[in-house]
């Protein structure tokens, strides 16, 4: 009975401390330095973590935030009317309170007509210490109002300038997060492919230790001559000159990885090791959005037209325009109405202004009118680009899918080209050098068919990034 407790009370405080060491293995990694460690790191992992915590992503979020506040606000403006109250309290003299306590309590609330308009109302209010009573005084309602027949919706244009503004920020946080998960995939798999050569040079040198050890055997027998002995001495150098150059490579652009994407510092002792990225992804449903993609025609002239580019020609557009008329029709009178009831009655008053000469208005209007057509000359030039800049994103991802489509047949032919250099370096009719280089071309190949599927993966990423497309969730939907 005894045995079994124990047993049981060790398990629980196995339990506990896996319980306690996983959060802290992957989610608290990213503070303080690793030492002594293996870091194993996989492309949703480094993708989670730039995105958590890269400033520019907080920064536009705190913007979006501010600007949601802004639109809130002046909605509120709209709903709730804004309510003042002022107390005269009564004068404390030697003797005591002196008078009476006199108020005031007003509101005034802003309405979405014409250019401007305002109701306010007014009450006023007296309390008698000494006859211990409360009387209302004063009372007044207001409604007035602005008309200007070239801004007869300014009552609505700084709610519809702060929806603007929740757009704008919208879609700045969406493009930085986009540009962070593409920099962050394009990186790893940049840092995938180099420890991918590691192995393969650690595997040379391995492969190069074991011929030298042959060769002296083969040596010391007379099967094979010093020079022979010699050269294959000096592939092992080689080998040896190769990993250190690629080990070195490898550990400073690990540790610019962990900085500027995980905001980690690496410690001297920590070895990373990188899961292959196509591991990470269904590959079969990236290469059906990419084959989808490049048919796509509609979603590009929607695209256009949100291009952060165009979407800021317009408007100056907009603005150019909004000048031009202000200039244009600026002879036409505004009126300002005015309506007041109070105990006494009701009265309505008004005012119409009327700018009848002004020596300039001419060359301003001309001013005007030139600058609305560079606007408008910047606008096409800005949905040209736009389209070009789109366009060529669909060529890159269609070329990419071209190249992987000859994967097949490539890997056949060399495949083929491998069994006649085999054949011919047994013949003696290659040289070890010749054998060598072939070998070399190989691998080389090799290491590019696995880019090919990585390359049409940021394709499809770079090109729904410039439809505007929030690659995150995206991105999500391909993980295995």
């Amino acid at each position: 009975m005894l045995q079994r407790r124990i047993s049981t009370q060790t398990c629980l405080l196995l339990i506990a401390l896996g319980l306690l060491w996983f959060p802290c293995s992957w989610c608290g990694f990213s503070q303080g330095d690793l030492n002594g460690e293996r870091l194993d790191l996989t492309v949703e992992n480094a993708v989670q973590e730039a995105l958590a915590a890269h400033p520019e992503i907080a920064e536009a979020q705190l913007l979006l935030q501010v600007a949601e506040l802004e639109l809130d606000a002046e909605k509120a403006a709209l709903l709730v009317p804004e309510i003042d109250m002022r107390i005269v309290p009564p004068d404390l003299t030697s003797e005591g309170l002196s008078g009476s306590l006199e108020g005031t309590v007003s509101g005034s609330l802003t309405l979405p007509i014409a250019t401007s308009g305002v109701l306010s109302s007014s009450i006023g209010f007296l309390w008698d210490p000494d006859a211990d009573e409360l009387q209302w005084g004063t009372w007044a309602f207001t409604l007035s109002g602005k008309l200007d027949p070239l801004n007869l919706a300014a009552g609505v244009a700084q709610l519809q300038r702060k929806g603007d503004g929740v757009d704008d920020a919208q879609r700045t946080l969406v493009q930085i997060r986009n540009d962070v998960l593409i920099e962050t995939i394009d990186a790893y798999a940049s840092l995938a492919m180099e420890q991918s050569r590691v192995t393969q040079a650690e595997e040379d040198l391995a492969e190069a230790e074991r011929a030298y050890d042959q060769a002296i055997i083969d040596r010391e027998a007379g099967w094979i001559g010093q020079s022979e002995l010699l050269q294959i001495r000096l592939r092992l150098f080689d080998a040896e000159i190769e990993l250190d150059e690629l080990s070195s490579a490898l550990t400073e652009r690990q540790g610019s990885f962990c900085r500027e994407y995980l905001g980690l510092e690496l410690g001297n002792d920590v070895e990373l090791s990188l899961a292959p990225i196509l591991d990470a992804i269904d590959l079969d449903l990236v290469l059906r959005a990419a084959e989808a993609l490049v048919q796509e025609d509609a979603r590009i002239l929607a695209a256009i037209e949100t291009f952060p580019s165009v979407v800021s020609a317009d408007q100056a557009v907009a603005e150019a325009e909004e000048s031009l008329n202000e200039e244009r029709y600026g002879v036409l009178p505004t009126a300002a109405v005015s309506a007041r009831w109070n105990e006494t009655g009701w009265q309505i008053g008004g005012e119409i202004s009327i700018d009848l000469v002004s020596p300039k208005r001419h060359a301003v209007i001309e001013i005007a009118e030139i600058e609305l057509n560079l606007a408008e000359k910047r606008a096409e030039t800005a949905r040209t680009d736009a389209e070009n800049n789109i366009l060529s994103k669909r060529d890159t991802l269609a070329q990419a899918l071209q190249t992987l489509d000859r994967l097949g047949i490539e890997r056949q032919r060399w495949t083929l080209e491998a069994e006649i250099a085999e054949l011919q370096h047994t013949a003696g009719l290659l040289s070890e050098d010749e054998w060598n280089d072939f070998l070399a071309d190989q691998k080389e190949f090799f290491e590019n068919a696995e880019m090919r599927q990585i390359d049409v993966l940021t394709g499809v990423l770079d090109f729904l990034d410039m439809l505007g497309v929030d690659l995150e969730r995206t991105w999500e939907e391909w993980l295995r």
